[in-house]
């Protein structure tokens, strides 16, 4: 069973964002953001609630760029997001649409500002931004397995599909093209996937950390790398295994 991280706040820096704070300045920027350049700190920020003391940050390469940050035990009012916020929405990720006290985790990613006007009077070009929904699923069929369901339109595989498993070996995940699914699985999974203009790719998932927000982060970074170079035709991207409080989102848009 994958176990719930309530404490832990997961952010995924996309392989394609172009911001002004790069991924490898981020370990110096959240360290201390009113030394950053991106705060003012003659502001009263404690007053307005922040802590004091800046909650130590983990991060994990994308071996396309970017990354995942990590952060625990991070209070209401968390300064880091500050930073994170001045060129991005820090959203959470698609597909979260259940009610937040049911989710066994947190995690989110940056989608950076697309304003057309603002583009438009500094002479700047459209942000491009390569969104994918990305889900975890509880199932109860295989309480051992671990799986990834990938939706594309479509019946022809599009462009990256093939290379997951390599993209997973960087975060040394061993990630198989599912041989068969059992009958249990289908039957608990069948009004899941049910787009008649949609394929499913099964992949079969080993050598996790059991950790429910780690692992969905790493989905939620593949799947928007996946949009970029599948372009359109990626639909969606879902983390099926035994999780704890059980959260299932896919059955409420089956069509989607």
């Amino acid at each position: 069973m994958l176990r719930a991280e309530p404490d832990t706040k997961y952010v995924v820096y996309p392989s394609w964002a172009e911001l002004s704070y790069k991924w490898a300045d981020l370990p110096r920027l959240l360290a201390n953001p009113l030394e950053s350049g991106y705060l003012d700190p003659t502001k009263g920020w404690w007053a307005l609630g922040y802590p004091d003391t800046i909650a130590p940050c983990s991060f994990i390469d994308g071996p396309f760029g970017g990354g995942i940050v990590v952060a625990d035990h991070v209070p209401r009012m968390w300064m880091p997001a500050l930073i994170l916020q001045k060129e991005a929405n820090l959203c959470r990720a698609e597909g979260q649409v259940v009610s937040s006290d049911k989710l066994p985790c947190w995690v989110g990613y940056l989608e950076p500002y697309d304003d057309p006007l603002l583009n438009a009077l500094e002479g700047k070009q459209r942000t491009r931004n390569y969104l994918c929904s990305a889900t975890l699923e509880n199932i109860e069929a295989e309480p051992e397995s671990h799986y990834w369901v990938i939706a594309y339109e479509g019946k022809s595989e599009p462009d990256g599909l093939g290379d997951l498993p390599t993209w997973a070996r960087c975060f040394e995940l061993e990630v198989s093209r599912a041989e068969s699914i059992s009958q249990p699985l289908r039957q608990e999974t069948s009004d899941w996937f049910r787009n008649p203009k949609q394929s499913f790719a099964w992949y079969t998932v080993r050598n996790y950390k059991p950790l429910v927000g780690y692992c969905y982060a790493l989905v939620v970074y593949l799947a928007l790398h996946l949009r970029k170079i599948a372009g359109r035709r990626m639909r969606s991207m879902h983390m099926l295994a035994s999780i704890e409080r059980k959260p299932n989102i896919r059955k409420f848009w089956p069509r989607r």
